[in-house]
């Protein structure tokens, strides 16, 4: 109806009229499609134990993991993992970090998370 992509909170959704999807448009939803590549790693200021530990939990190899998702996504996965905190939070309130902070700012309007 407006023209334009959204993103809705489905559990706020009371009722739904019937409509068609929109078909002829979805391949131009750009943020749906692009897929941004996120870098992480344990808080360096974490005990060396504590490291290891977060390197299990993520499966890390060598320090790190990568995680992929889509652009129109990502607020939502830098939420769910703390990780729109200011890059420098401490240890105790984020325990992983973005290793590629400056590549995926630009793909988020908040400057607060530069």
């Amino acid at each position: 109806m407006r023209q334009n992509f959204r993103d809705f909170v489905i559990s706020r959704i009371l009722k739904v009229e019937a409509i068609e999807p929109d078909r002829e448009r979805g391949s131009d939803d750009r943020k749906w499609h692009h897929i941004v590549r996120l870098v992480l790693a344990p808080h360096p200021d974490l005990t060396e134990a504590q490291r290891c530990a977060i390197e299990l939990d993520f499966s890390m190899v060598n320090g790190s993991c990568e995680f992929e998702c889509r652009e129109a996504l990502l607020f939502y996965v830098l939420r769910q993992l703390r990780l729109d905190l200011r890059a420098d939070a401490p240890a105790k309130a984020q325990q992983i970090v973005l290793q590629n902070r400056d590549e995926i700012a630009s793909f988020l309007p908040s400057t607060e998370f530069r």
